[in-house]
């Protein structure tokens, strides 16, 4: 025959035993001896000894549990406010670090295209200066050339005076000596006669 252990009972199972118990009680009240029902009775004393023991321990477990549960009710919400609350603040400075960033992004951006100008603007200095190299050069070299074709002429035309002056020089001369001749020629022509 199959025995309950009373340690496996829950109250429900404990107040049909105890309804049981007082029927077994009546029961044994009518058709058993009075040393029978001695014994019953002892067995039952027991049992609700062991029924009330089991009963207080049942309500202090409950009122544990009650007070447990409580305990990690309220601790898990104070928990989940503080993560809330650290969720928050977290969202708040991604939410900041990301407008930082999209600004700091519009600056390199600004600063890339202010960058790629003046780029184009240095390339067109560069080139502008090359042409200005370039044209520098060229008149330089028509001035180098113009200068030796001025010095060329210079001297050209330079020997051209000195021929020139040398001619009217010799020139002046011949007129001196006709000159001279005539003024001297009737004065030998006068000596001679005489």
């Amino acid at each position: 025959m199959n025995t309950i252990s009373i340690d496996h009972l829950n109250p429900i199972h404990l107040k049909k035993l105890f309804i049981i118990h007082w029927f077994i009680c009546a029961f044994c009240h009518g058709f058993f001896a009075k040393t029978e029902r001695a014994q019953l009775q002892e067995t039952v004393n027991r049992l609700e000894g062991e029924l009330a023991a089991r009963s207080d321990a049942l309500r202090k477990a409950t009122v544990d549990i009650t007070r447990m549960k409580t305990k990690h009710e309220t601790e898990l919400r104070d928990k989940t406010d503080h993560l809330n609350e650290s969720l928050y603040q977290m969202e708040n400075k991604w939410k900041e670090a990301s407008d930082e960033n999209k600004l700091l992004k519009q600056k390199l951006d600004s600063i890339e295209s202010k960058n790629r100008i003046m780029h184009n603007e240095l390339e067109t200095v560069k080139l502008s200066r090359e042409n200005l190299q370039n044209e520098y050069n060229h008149v330089k070299d028509e001035l180098d050339k113009l200068r030796l074709k001025s010095e060329s002429t210079t001297v050209k035309v330079s020997a051209g005076i000195q021929a020139v002056q040398k001619s009217e020089n010799a020139s002046t001369n011949t007129e001196n000596i006709e000159k001279n001749e005539m003024e001297y020629l009737p004065k030998l022509q006068l000596s001679s006669n005489n």
